[in-house]
């Protein structure tokens, strides 16, 4: 687990700080190779903003609502710190092993107000208290408040010190952590699915979309 947190931080650090702008940065978008090296994927919906820090979605669009900032759910406005929010939502789906954010909880009025009024998911089980507090950074309201990806790096490593390296050691020898026979790569969805080429297995695709007009 140590191992897929620095390769996407670092990845993230590297060029979504840069270069792109992801726009759909979830762990149903990150791959593992047979050798466990975490690779982001599914840059669909990324765009280049080499000449443009920020991107204001028009038209039609399937959106990711539970993975998406404030910003993003209700101006459309695509920006580095909305990318930081999604890390936030992808770390709290590593820690709860694979759950879908927001456990429940369907995408309309009460999600929506619920994400206005500031609530926040609590600690995943798995999570010690810094991770946690890592994600809550992500997921500030003010998105110039909220860390760069080289600074969730670097706070990444300050975690995965001897002192706390212990915790994911036990949650990667915990019973079929990885038991189980692996294809060359596989990817990490909401649902601890590896079935799905692109998105989750979800009963409801309100579970992870809204269609946007």
């Amino acid at each position: 687990m140590d191992q897929v947190l620095m390769e996407v931080s670092d990845f993230a650090a590297a060029y979504l700080d840069d270069v792109c702008i992801h726009r759909d940065l979830a762990a149903r978008n990150v791959l593992l190779t047979h050798g466990r090296v975490a690779k982001i994927c599914d840059f669909g919906l990324a765009r280049d903003i080499t000449t443009d820090a920020s991107y204001v979605l028009r038209g039609n669009a399937r959106l990711p609502v539970k993975w998406m900032s404030p910003e993003s759910i209700f101006d459309c406005v695509y920006t580095f710190e909305s990318d930081v929010w999604s890390y936030g939502i992808l770390l709290w789906e590593i820690f709860s092993l694979g759950n879908s954010p927001y456990p429940g909880m369907q995408v309309g009025s009460a999600f929506y107000k619920m994400i206005q009024d500031g609530h926040r998911m609590s600690r995943p089980e798995f999570a010690p208290i810094e991770m946690y507090d890592m994600m809550l950074s992500c997921w500030n309201q003010d998105p110039l408040k909220r860390p760069s990806f080289r600074k969730l790096v670097e706070r990444t490593e300050l975690l995965l010190s001897e002192n706390t390296k212990n915790v994911y050691l036990m949650l990667s020898n915990a019973p079929n952590a990885g038991d189980q026979q692996r294809a060359p790569s596989q990817r990490l969805s909401s649902v601890c699915s590896t079935t799905a080429p692109t998105q989750p297995l979800l009963q409801s695709t309100a579970d992870v979309f809204l269609d946007y007009v």
